[in-house]
C-alpha cells in the first residue's frame, strides 16, 4: 500500500476513471456522489476505517461514483495489480477479503434501495 494525503475539497476518485485501486481511510472524511456535477446526488459519507474503490479491484471497469475529501484525508492506496498478486499468494486472506467486499456491496445496495 502507498500512503496518500488529500486536502479537503479535492477529488480522490473521478467518476469514469479506471484502475482507481482500493483506498482505505485512516483519517478524515470523504463524500461519495453519483457524479461530478452540482446536481449529483450525495450517496454516502465515509470516515476512518472506511474504504472505497473496491469495485476497481474486482473488475477493470470505470469508477461508478465521484469521491471528494470532506476534510483533510490520510489514506492507504492499494493498486489492482498489487491486490491481485496478494490474492494469488494468500488464499485464506483472499476469502475473508471477498466476503467483506460482498457484505459492503450488499449494504450499499440496500441503502440505495431504501
Amino acid at each position: 500500500a502507498r500512503r496518500i494525503l488529500v486536502p479537503a475539497g479535492m477529488v480522490l476518485i473521478h467518476k469514469g476513471a479506471r484502475d482507481t485501486g482500493l483506498t482505505l481511510l485512516l483519517e478524515g472524511e470523504v463524500d461519495v456522489y453519483s457524479g461530478p456535477g452540482s446536481d449529483a446526488r450525495h450517496l454516502n459519507t465515509l470516515g476512518p476505517g472506511g474504504w472505497l474503490g473496491e469495485i476497481s479491484l474486482i473488475e477493470d471497469a470505470p469508477a461508478s461514483a465521484e469521491v471528494r475529501a470532506r476534510t483533510n484525508v490520510r489514506a492507504l492506496l492499494i493498486s489492482r495489480a498489487h491486490f491481485q498478486r496478494f490474492l494469488e499468494t494468500h488464499d485464506a486472506a483472499a476469502l475473508r477479503i471477498w466476503r467483506l467486499f460482498a457484505q459492503s456491496l450488499a449494504e450499499r445496495v440496500r441503502a440505495l434501495s431504501a
